[in-house]
This record gives structure tokens, C-alpha cells and sequence, in this order.
């Protein structure tokens, strides 16, 4: 069982579940990792010891990015390690942001079976990963983890099937995307229609039309 609030979430059995660690990125570390799809929201445990009351967070991970971390989710007394460059993002907000420095925080990320609502039984396990962040003063996702920690530890955004892969696992692991369910939306954004008519010059035209909404609408 899980127990959802404003905060965040927690796991009821987080103590039952195996982790299995990947080997750390070889640019970890090193302060430019960053330079090494659709943003695809998670919930993982963040830089935290692993206890039902540890609440997971909600982060984004996405392709396009470097791999940031807002500052005030950093545990007090974390060194925030100097960068040997000074990087400016964009794609924050709507303004240039500037790194704090920069953090290697290990985080968990739970399989779809340990988020389920019996989570903690027969299959659930959780991916323990070393990501190095660029910490920012305010990122409105909590974090992200960027396209330098996809590349290293092998992650497949997959949003048809809605979830990640960890394919340098064997058999790999897949932790969920949040909010999945928008994917099996029937959307309906364009239509046809054919009526011969005749305009005559500075003429206007109104046609009705009547249409159902994607839930009435049956399959042949």
C-alpha cells in the first residue's frame, strides 16, 4: 500500500524491496557531465535513506536537458561542490538560470510493481543511480534528470507504453511514468466534410455541424 498527500507519497513497505545499484557514469564527478524526447514526470526517492516515511518526490526526466536540482530540496550540511565552469541554462522558466555549483546525489527509483498499490511484494525492486546535478536556485520541477545520466546509465523514455527502461539492467527495469493515462486519450483534432455550395461575391456562409465527443464514439 501506498499513502498519497500534498507532500508527496510514501511506501508503506519500502524496507521489502531489493535495489539494485548501477555502476556510477564515468563523467560523474567531474562537475561538466551535463555536457555529455518528451519529459517524462517520475517519483523517486531523492538523495534520502529508504524508510516507509521518506516521502518520494516528484522530478521529470527529459532528453533535452542538463540533469538540475532545485537547491531547497538538498538535505542541510550537502557540500555543493564548485563547478570548474560557470554553465547558464535556459529552458527554465522564462530567464537565463546560473548553477549554484553542482551535487552527486544517489537516487532510487522505484519499479512500476513497488509503486502499485501492494507495493513491496514478490517483484518489486527499486534502481539506485548516482546522477550528478546542477544545482539552481528554483526549478519548478524539483528536478531533472538529464539527458548526461540517460545516456550513461542507459534509460528509454518509452511514453506509448508509459514508463522507463533501465536497459543496462538484465532483465532491464521499468519505473513508471506519472500521469500516464493522458496517452490513452482518443483525441480527435481535425474532420472532413464535403458540401458542394455556391458563393456568390461578398457572400458568407455558416454551415452547422453536429459532432460526438471520442467517448460516444464506437469502433467499426
Amino acid at each position: 500500500m501506498h499513502e498519497d498527500t500534498s507532500l508527496g507519497t510514501t511506501l508503506m513497505r519500502i524496507d521489502k524491496c531489493r535495489i539494485r545499484e548501477l555502476p556510477m557514469g564515468l563523467a560523474m564527478r567531474t562537475g561538466v557531465s551535463y555536457m555529455s524526447d518528451e519529459p517524462a514526470p517520475i517519483k523517486a526517492y531523492v538523495g534520502c535513506e529508504l524508510t516507509p516515511s521518506v516521502k518520494l518526490l516528484k522530478g521529470v526526466i527529459d532528453s533535452s536537458e542538463p540533469s538540475i536540482i532545485q537547491r531547497d530540496i538538498i538535505p542541510e550540511g550537502t557540500q555543493i561542490i564548485k563547478s570548474p565552469s560557470r554553465p547558464t541554462f535556459g529552458g527554465i522558466g522564462a530567464h537565463k538560470t546560473n548553477t549554484l555549483g553542482y551535487i552527486v546525489f544517489s537516487i532510487c527509483f522505484p519499479n512500476k510493481t513497488a509503486m502499485s498499490r501492494d507495493g513491496g511484494g514478490k517483484g518489486s525492486e527499486m534502481v539506485k543511480a548516482s546522477i550528478e546535478f546542477q544545482v539552481v536556485q528554483h526549478c519548478p520541477v524539483n528536478y531533472l534528470i538529464g539527458i548526461d545520466a540517460i545516456k550513461s546509465y542507459k534509460m528509454v523514455i518509452d511514453s506509448a507504453r508509459e514508463h522507463v527502461a533501465f536497459d543496462s539492467l538484465s532483465p532491464p527495469v521499468r519505473i513508471s511514468i506519472l500521469d500516464g493515462n493522458r496517452y490513452k486519450e482518443m483525441k480527435y483534432d481535425r474532420f472532413g466534410s464535403c458540401v458542394y455550395t455556391y458563393i456568390h461575391p461578398r457572400e458568407a456562409l455558416s454551415i452547422i455541424i453536429s459532432h460526438s465527443t471520442a467517448s460516444k464514439i464506437s469502433d467499426p
